[in-house]
């Protein structure tokens, strides 16, 4: 299966029950929390469009890269993902980066997230032409834990 589409979800969570059910709280946010999400690597095609988030049916299988984080009331919480077009020649392939970080100011997240890409397309001996990236925090203060998460997810 090579995905041809693809889209971006992002969401924060909370609960007082445990760190698990802070994640369901986004999935059910970000219109994923009736399928299956499985990770995989970071690779997408360089002919793949971003499209709007679309409806899976329940219990589908969906293919993620996923970003996530948690945390306990009082912390700062965020996670981030880029992706972009990396070319060398003709041959074109999309990268995709995650990253967490709790305590940090969201800007070093963007720039690590950068710096990450950009080495994964030099380990290819390719350029990046073009990227974008998403970011999710959180201040968990109203519930013993919270989880923030991006999510990319393949659309066939």
């Amino acid at each position: 299966m090579i995905a041809k589409n693809f889209f971006i979800v992002k969401g924060t969570g909370l609960s007082d029950t445990s760190p698990v059910n802070a994640f369901d709280q986004v999935l059910i946010q970000t219109g994923l929390g009736n399928v299956n999400i499985l990770p995989v690597s970071s690779i997408i095609s360089g002919e793949a469009a971003e499209i709007k988030p679309k409806q899976f049916e329940t219990g589908e299988i969906v293919y993620t890269v996923l970003s996530k984080t948690t945390g306990v009331k009082g912390d700062r919480i965020s996670a981030g993902l880029i992706w972009g077009l990396a070319s060398r020649g003709g041959e074109k392939m999309g990268l995709v980066v995650t990253a967490q970080q709790n305590f940090i100011d969201d800007r070093v997240l963007e720039k690590n997230l950068k710096e990450r890409l950009q080495e994964m397309a030099s380990n290819r001996g390719m350029m990046i032409e073009r990227f974008k990236f998403e970011i999710a925090s959180l201040e968990i203060q109203t519930a013993k834990y919270g989880c923030a998460a991006v999510i990319f997810v393949y659309a066939v």
